[in-house]
Parts: C-alpha cells; sequence; structure tokens
C-alpha cells in the first residue's frame, strides 16, 4: 500500500473544509431552532387569540402582553400551552 504524505497546504486545505462544515452545520441548526421556535410563537398566539400570526405579530410588544392576559384568563399560569 503506498503511503501518502500530506503537505503544509494539503493540511490546511482540509482544516478550512472541517471549519466550512462546522459553519454550515451550525447555520442550518440555528435555521431549524429559529424555525421550530417560530412555529410555536405562532401556535400559542392562535391558541390564546383565535387568530393567525402575522411576522409583526411575533415581534410585537402588544401582541405579547394581550397573549400573556388571555392566558391568564384561560388558567393557564405556568408557561405551558399544551
Amino acid at each position: 500500500m503506498k503511503q501518502v504524505e500530506l503537505t503544509g497546504t494539503a493540511i490546511g486545505a482540509f482544516k478550512a473544509l472541517v471549519e466550512i462544515l462546522v459553519a454550515i452545520s451550525l447555520a442550518i441548526g440555528a435555521t431549524i431552532s429559529a424555525w421550530l421556535l417560530a412555529i410555536r410563537a405562532r401556535r400559542r398566539i392562535k391558541r390564546a387569540l383565535g387568530s393567525d400570526a402575522s411576522d409583526a405579530d411575533l415581534l410585537s410588544l402588544n401582541t405579547w402582553i394581550r397573549v400573556e392576559d388571555s392566558e391568564q384568563k384561560q388558567g393557564i399560569t405556568d408557561g405551558s400551552h399544551r
């Protein structure tokens, strides 16, 4: 079997490839996490207020105050929204 000797350039390229793969993996993980968080937030708003949530609703302080008030009226005080 033939042995292959790696040069400094090859090792540097391999390290760069590993860093790129790690960065891509982290970006995919962050994207999936953000997507799941948005789905859960939309579901919570719909359950509390009875209407579909827009992108603006997810960021609106007034919407979240209304959600909290509605959940308190419904007896949901511990943060569980099931």
